[in-house]
């Protein structure tokens, strides 16, 4: 029978960064192009939510907001269990808290912020034939608004395509924890040829279940090649980088039914040949739920 389920989430997140790219009202100045930005924090509300509803005993539609670089992305899509094959799930998404600087290269004046139309379809396919292999496929349009550095330099336009895929190993380690070693790689073809990269990552997700809690943290670290070198800088952009998270859920806190906390903690560095780009960020999040 048709069945319905789902949580929603209500919090706060927080963030420091010394990112130059990162749009944010503290970070609108900056002292020079030559250095990575002056830390500064970002605080702002969330609300997530994950729906679910079986249409069949096999097939579900799903709907979700989970967090990417750019903040909440809107994601909705069906997944279907094959059996023995493996499960498939394809959906759409949209990021629509991507903004970009119209001109980040710009130093002792306010820089003005521009939005971006940020889309793509998502292909999962898990448990393949049977196995702990799983595959993403990633599809991604960017589309800058008002890209005056790309107006400036042909080569730093920044509206174009991006492919990732994603290939991992579920490894059930026993009844509670289960990690997932990862590899993948992005080619990013910008309408500018200094934007245009290939970025290769090796990611480590490790999670570990009970009924009173939910432990999810994921480790990663990669490199980034760029194709031309940048007309301000006279050499193309490399870029090296790790990161992680973590997120801890409660349930069912003080034997409140239904309900969870979520806490959760991240930290970045990223190196470049460029320091323009070179930054460092940490991050924190707290959010109360309900599942239905």
């Amino acid at each position: 029978a048709p069945r319905f389920s789902g949580n929603i989430q209500i919090g706060g997140m927080w963030s420091n960064s010394t990112s130059q790219l990162r749009v944010n009202d503290s970070n609108e100045t900056t002292r020079d192009l030559n250095s990575e930005a002056d830390s500064f924090n970002v605080v702002y509300p969330i609300v997530l939510f994950d729906l679910k509803y079986r249409i069949k005993e096999k097939t579900t539609l799903h709907a979700g907001t989970p967090i990417d670089e750019y903040g909440i992305r809107l994601n909705a899509g069906m997944a279907h269990d094959l059996g023995d094959p493996g499960q498939l799930d394809f959906s759409i998404f949209w990021s629509p808290m991507h903004q970009e600087w119209q001109d980040p290269y710009i130093a002792g004046q306010d820089r003005e912020e521009t939005g971006a139309f940020d889309a793509g379809i998502e292909l999962k396919y898990n448990r393949i034939m049977g196995t702990g292999f799983q595959f993403r496929g990633i599809y991604n349009y960017i589309d800058v608004d008002k890209d005056l550095s790309g107006d400036r330099f042909e080569d730093l336009q920044r509206d174009g395509h991006k492919y990732t895929a994603n290939i991992g190993y579920a490894i059930q380690l026993d009844r509670m924890n289960k990690i997932v070693p990862a590899v993948d790689f992005t080619r990013a073809q910008m309408d500018g040829a200094s934007n245009s990269y290939n970025g290769y990552r090796v990611l480590l997700n490790y999670l570990r279940f009970s009924r009173q809690y939910m432990l999810n943290v994921y480790v990663g670290g990669g490199s980034t090649q760029y194709d031309k070198q940048h007309p301000l800088y006279g050499k193309s952009r490399q870029a090296t980088g790790i990161g992680s998270f973590a997120i801890l859920t409660w349930f069912s806190p003080f034997n409140w039914q239904r309900t969870f906390f979520s806490l959760g903690a991240g930290a970045g560095y990223s190196d470049a040949n460029i320091n323009f780009y070179a930054s460092r960020s940490f991050s924190s999040l707290v959010t109360f739920g309900y599942k239905f």
